[in-house]
């Protein structure tokens, strides 16, 4: 896997959307055998890092798993 190569704290999520809808690929990503921190880095941990924004201030509460 990616997050084995490069480590799940640089994998952001996205996708392609509205081609893809964002529920299937949540769906994968939940259902993976990725580790509850991969998962919650990878749906919004990550972003919130990246961007500067507090849980308080994010309008998701994580972990999306």
């Amino acid at each position: 896997m990616v997050s084995d190569i490069i480590g799940s704290d640089k994998i952001l999520f996205g996708s392609d959307y509205p081609l893809i809808s964002q529920d299937r690929i949540i769906s994968q990503i939940q259902s993976s055998e990725l580790s509850e921190e991969d998962k919650s880095n990878i749906l919004g941990a990550n972003a919130q890092r990246l961007l500067k924004v507090s849980e308080e201030q994010s309008p998701f509460k994580l972990p999306l798993i």
